[in-house]
């Protein structure tokens, strides 16, 4: 069925194909909305990637309830390229069973000027290449999740200047080095990061910083996290102390140590309600 509506916010596009949704998204100022769920295996103009990434001029992409966008594979610069308008708003969507190949220094998603927001979005996706996921100062994700694995990922800040709230996302396969961003995220509240096996390296300049002091009642926890043998790593907090920054490690090596910025807890202690409202903390 080819799209209807005339893409106002009384009467928005409305897509059902893979080849509808990326022709709308790229409409000026558009309301798209997404009503029923997309499987690129489904289309027949989908040939297996994208060689193009998925360009949104559009104000707004929603569904009146969870939809997902599955199986897409982007071999461009960028995943999700939200540059052309100042303020986008992407709502109930699921980004499943996706990946993105890089073929540069380029984030998954790139924005540039204004706010884009993502709300209630799933984001199940590997990612192969350099950076990390997310990495714009004007991007702001709220009550998302995402299930992230990284192939090759050579820099560490998955998310870089990226605002959190309500969010939870499990990494896997990260590699971290040194740098002077925080690795996790610049303002987080009552977020929770998981890192599985991530790779630490004492390479780059800067310090291992997990959080900068704006976070609020957030956590990390890393499990079974691999170390630079002939190196010793501190995780710590950019700017004055808080208790409001959990780091919980399973299978801690040795060499890692935690700076007292940071609030170390263990696995069993986090997952407790009762320790965590002791200490004035409430995920």
């Amino acid at each position: 069925m080819a799209y209807t509506g005339t893409g106002t916010e009384d009467n928005p596009y409305c897509v059902n194909t893979l080849t509808d949704f990326l022709d709308c998204i790229k409409k000026t100022d558009a309301y798209v909305k997404v009503i029923a769920d997309i499987d690129a295996a489904s289309d027949p103009s989908y040939t297996g990637e994208l060689t193009n990434c998925l360009e949104i001029a559009c104000k707004h992409i929603y569904a009146d309830e969870q939809k997902s966008i599955k199986g897409i594979t982007v071999y461009a610069a960028n995943f999700i390229n939200v540059t052309t308008r100042e303020n986008i708003q992407i709502e109930n969507l699921s980004f499943v069973d996706c990946e993105h190949k890089r073929t540069s220094f380029n984030q998954t998603i790139y924005a540039s000027y204004g706010t884009k927001t993502f709300v209630n979005c799933k984001f199940s996706m590997k990612t192969v290449g350099y950076y990390g996921f997310f990495s714009s100062d004007c991007i702001k994700f709220t009550n998302c999740a995402g299930n992230l694995t990284y192939v090759a990922a050579t820099t560490a800040y998955p998310f870089s200047s990226s605002t959190f709230e309500n969010c939870n996302f499990t990494l896997y396969d990260l590699q971290l080095i040194k740098t002077n961003q925080p690795l996790i995220a610049t303002a987080a509240a009552k977020s929770g990061f998981i890192l599985v096996n991530p790779k630490i390296s004492n390479i780059g300049s800067g310090s291992f910083s997990l959080y900068k002091a704006t976070n609020e009642h957030c956590y990390v926890v890393l499990i079974d996290p691999e170390v630079d043998a002939d190196v010793t790593v501190e995780l710590t907090q950019l700017g004055s102390a808080s208790n409001t920054s959990l780091i919980a490690i399973q299978n801690k090596p040795e060499n890692l140590t935690v700076s007292s910025r940071l609030v170390e807890v263990t696995p069993d202690q986090l997952k407790s309600k009762e320790y965590l409202a002791s200490i004035g903390f409430f995920p």
